[in-house]
């Protein structure tokens, strides 16, 4: 009895867990720690999206951020960094818009949101699972020294305009 208790507590508290930090309640704010729920919605991020190759694939990217835990915010700002947001180099020519390297140079993909995809995995398997949960920490692995402080400029920017 006392196991059956146990289990029904700790799952009680995993959905507890789940719903307080995936439940965007109307009026909650944005948040945009890189491996916290952003809170944004389709409306928030198409703010940004809008004329770019991520436009269209808003939903894509909530879904991708409750997935992994990748904020939307880090999201975007990588590939905007990274692609202009897939307007640029292997964003536009192979779907890739965050830029990321396979063995043989830059992956491809079908679309854009198989590369939301692709680069939330990553950062989540790659980074996340080894205790690297800030864009300077992720920065060291991933790409230049700059990278961080370009990706950290660019969420609170990201965050400005989508808090309007």
């Amino acid at each position: 009895m006392k196991l059956v208790t146990k289990v029904t507590s700790m799952i009680l508290a995993v959905l507890m867990l789940t719903t307080n930090i995936f439940a965007a309640e109307e009026g909650q704010k944005l948040t945009k720690g890189i491996n916290s729920y952003s809170y944004a919605t389709v409306a928030d991020l198409q703010k940004v999206t809008s004329g770019t190759r991520l436009y269209g694939y808003e939903e894509k990217i909530i879904e991708m951020e409750r997935t992994y835990q990748v904020n939307a915010f880090f999201i975007l700002a990588v590939a905007n960094v990274e692609t202009g947001m897939g307007c640029a180099g292997v964003g536009r020519s192979r779907n890739n818009c965050f830029g990321m390297k396979g063995g043989s140079g830059f992956q491809s993909f079908e679309n854009t949101g198989q590369s939301v995809e692709a680069f939330c995995k990553l950062i989540a398997n790659k980074y996340f699972a080894n205790g690297r949960y800030t864009a300077y920490q992720i920065g060291q692995w991933y790409c230049d020294t700059y990278w961080a402080t370009k990706v950290t400029d660019e969420i609170d920017n990201l965050y400005y305009k989508m808090s309007k």
